[in-house]
């Protein structure tokens, strides 16, 4: 309990500069507005570290903003949400969700702009959460939001949440075993 609380406590502090709704302060990219942990927090503190946790969040902001910046409208991507995955062996896949943009290349640019060390190091199984800008719909963001191909292979595997099935089975799903899909 003590170590899920100190992990929480330490995301929290780390990334909690980016998640102030000051529009004067607002930078030309991307802005976090939440970062949500999809999976129980006694899950993340007993297979991640949360330092490294909270530095593989940095990395995967920065590479956002990095290409909200590049676009003609930087702030067009406020309106995105970002699903990640980490699997043991510093793999990284990144689901994202938003409209007006090719969601396909910022999962790409994402991707190339994340250096192997700066991915969390996961003792075994998934963590999975979600980075969200400031313009993303703030209703219920697991189901509003949820990447169109969770929500397919969920349908395909004739399951859901509402009939048990667990993030990280969604994520095998989708992933096998941090194989490239």
């Amino acid at each position: 309990m003590r170590r899920t609380l100190l992990l929480l406590g330490y995301l929290l502090m780390s990334i909690a500069p980016a998640l102030a709704d000051d529009s004067a302060n607002r930078t030309k990219g991307f802005d976090t507005a939440l970062v949500r942990l999809l999976q129980p927090d006694s899950l993340f503190a007993e297979r991640g570290d949360a330092k490294a946790l909270s530095n593989t969040i940095k990395a995967i902001q920065t590479a956002l903003s990095a290409y909200g910046a590049s676009r003609p409208d930087p702030d067009s991507i406020d309106g995105c949400a970002v699903y990640v995955a980490i699997r043991s062996g510093e793999r990284l896949k990144t689901w994202t969700q938003c409209e007006g943009e090719d969601r396909r290349e910022i999962d790409a640019f994402i991707g190339s702009r994340i250096d192997k060390k700066a991915i969390a190091p996961v003792s075994e199984g998934a963590l999975i959460l979600s980075i969200h800008g400031i313009d993303a719909n703030p209703g219920n963001l697991a189901v509003d939001l949820m990447p169109s191909e969770w929500r397919k292979a969920a349908e395909k595997a004739g399951a859901g949440f509402e009939h048990g099935l667990e993030m990280e089975q969604l994520i095998d799903l989708v992933w096998p075993d941090g194989r490239d899909a």
